[in-house]
């Protein structure tokens, strides 16, 4: 009997084994798609906050794009518009101009 009985705790030492190891990887398996979840929503909120502040630095740099091209554009409205103030002396340029002629 005792023969038997060895036996049956034997059987029942490999069936605690088998359960336990289904918990175990019932576990593992609960802990991976846990992990991988929240690897997913890390991933998914820095995605957010990364477009939503690339957004305003593009926002912020089209703007002093704009700025700048109004800037540029005013300065060299002006500068035409002072160019075309000032008169043309023809004269005094072809006398200048025949000066550095003579001196070469």
């Amino acid at each position: 009997m005792s023969n038997n009985n060895d036996i049956n705790i034997f059987d029942h030492l490999l069936q605690m084994e088998a359960q336990a190891q289904e918990i175990i990887a019932g576990a593992q398996a609960e802990a991976d798609h846990r992990i991988s979840q929240a690897e997913n929503n890390n991933r998914l909120r820095h995605e957010q906050a990364y477009a939503k502040e690339a957004q305003a630095l593009e926002a912020a740099y089209q703007e002093e794009i704009s700025v700048a091209r109004e800037a540029y554009n005013k300065k060299l409205t002006d500068y035409r518009e002072e160019l075309e103030k000032r008169p043309l002396d023809k004269p005094a340029f072809f006398q200048l101009t025949e000066l550095f002629l003579r001196e070469r």
